[in-house]
């Protein structure tokens, strides 16, 4: 860009969903959203320890998180709202229909949990319970599903009912391997989960696994799931593999 918009050094990127917007943050705090057709300044924000941002295609709500806050910026307005006094986020995303958000966090130091919020008016829709990070929301922006220590925990969104919480055997290695990514496969809301050391996928309303493949060289630390959701990969310090989602065939390895 002929213009970067920051004074200091960009120390991250995030393209949001749909691929139309950028977040860049810096070292001072600047966050700036970018139009990455023609890299227009779409807004600015002065942002302390931010912990992660989204906005839905189009950009018409953003919502962003850090320590001590969580807002939504309305572009049609350039308004924002706080989502709550205080709220410590950690991780954000938007649904699908842009509606509403899912925040994990705490608030006013208490344990950390899940929350849906009203995009439009940043009203408290549902407070989940006992969450933590990694937290995935399914294409259809029904079922959400967030670590917790027992295993990964899939609520309803439109009740804010608990589903169930799929134990840490179904997913993981062992009892000790923490969950370091969580995703929904598209089409069929599929869960796909990761640890260190191994990638499964399971039917979050059944709890039953689908398939579970273990690395074969040193440990996985990157998820990512393709659109059409029929495969996904995983990256770590030694290989990088591309997975079939259903029968957890390994189709590349590099």
């Amino acid at each position: 860009c002929a213009n970067p918009g920051h004074d200091a050094s960009v120390l991250n990127a995030k393209v949001f969903a749909g691929g139309d917007l950028v977040l860049t943050l810096d070292g001072t705090g600047m966050a700036t959203v970018w139009r990455a057709a023609d890299a227009t300044r779409v807004a600015t924000f002065r942002l302390p320890e931010v912990s992660d941002a989204d906005a839905v295609p189009g950009g018409r709500n953003v919502v962003a998180a850090g320590w001590d806050y969580s807002f939504i910026w309305h572009s049609s307005g350039g308004t924002r709202c706080d989502l709550a006094t205080s709220l410590q986020g950690m991780w954000v995303a938007m649904f699908p229909d842009g509606e509403r958000v899912f925040v994990v966090g705490a608030e006013h130091e208490r344990m950390w949990t899940g929350s849906i919020w009203n995009a439009g008016n940043c009203a408290l829709i549902h407070r989940l319970g006992e969450a933590w990070w990694p937290a995935a929301i399914s294409t259809s922006g029904d079922l959400v599903a967030a670590a917790v220590v027992q295993g990964i925990a899939i609520w309803n969104t439109h009740s804010g009912c608990l589903l169930r919480i799929v134990p840490r055997s179904v997913h993981a290695g062992d009892e000790d391997d923490d969950t370091l990514a969580i995703g929904f496969l598209p089409q069929t809301d599929l869960v796909v989960a990761m640890t260190s050391q191994v990638a499964a996928t399971f039917d979050p309303r059944t709890g039953e696994e689908v398939m579970s493949s273990r690395s074969r060289r040193g440990w996985f630390q990157r998820l990512a799931v393709s659109p059409a959701g029929d495969v996904f990969a995983t990256c770590g310090p030694q290989e990088t593999v591309l997975w079939e989602a259903l029968s957890g065939a390994r189709l590349l390895t590099w």
